[in-house]
């Protein structure tokens, strides 16, 4: 749920960022994600906190049900906050190399050409810079994943969430190093099956690693 509201907010506001270069409104976009980004994550989740769940009693603010998934719904708004609190911060980080990557590809001789045929700069743009964009969100995207790894761990302990991250906080305080171990290989485990994942999406969607392969 982190990952996917990271990706709404960075990768459309990236790009109008970057198009909007130079006016007060990618101004304005940029210096939000500037000072989101910088945000700590648990500071963040106190204010959703005191903002969602304090004035407006709209979610919960802490625990998940006991009976798990059995009740989808009340399990689904437990998670809501918890998943927003890591999506901005994360989403922030990831608007900002959007937009660098945009504004790069705005630079390249494919799109100065489409430009020259008699596109305007923004369609041009859109229609041929953007998929090249699309690698290098690709590639961050296995960094990010590691960031939300990293960041859970907080989170779940601010939310009383019942989750790997608060489960390892807990068996480091007792000492429980065979517990430790293992719930570290897990998340070392699952950052290298995202890698590989993010390495053959590479190769599926870059014509150049097609034909070297």
């Amino acid at each position: 749920m982190s990952l996917v509201i990271a990706l709404l907010i960075a990768v459309p506001f990236g790009i109008l960022s970057a198009m909007l270069r130079g006016r007060w409104e990618g101004t304005a976009m940029s210096v939000t994600a500037q000072a989101l980004a910088a945000v700590p994550v648990i500071w963040a989740g106190m204010m959703l906190v005191v903002v969602f769940a304090v004035w407006l009693g709209w979610l919960p603010a802490q625990g998940f049900p006991r009976t798990g998934w059995d009740e989808p719904w009340r399990a689904f708004r437990a998670l809501i906050l918890p998943a927003l609190t890591i999506g901005i911060v994360e989403g922030a980080m990831l608007l900002r190399f959007v937009r660098s990557a945009t504004l790069q590809a705005a630079g390249e001789d494919f799109v100065r050409t489409a430009a020259a045929k008699g596109l305007t700069r923004n369609r041009a743009l859109v229609q041929h810079g953007i998929p090249a964009v699309g690698l290098s969100i690709v590639t961050v995207l296995g960094l990010q994943v590691a960031g939300i790894l990293v960041g859970s761990v907080i989170i779940e302990q601010l939310f009383t969430l019942p989750g790997i991250g608060r489960m390892l906080v807990t068996d480091v305080g007792t000492r429980d190093l065979v517990k430790v171990q293992s719930e570290l290989l897990v998340l070392t485990g699952f950052v290298l099956v995202v890698g590989f994942v993010i390495d053959l999406v590479h190769h599926l969607i870059d014509p150049r690693q097609r034909e070297a392969a």
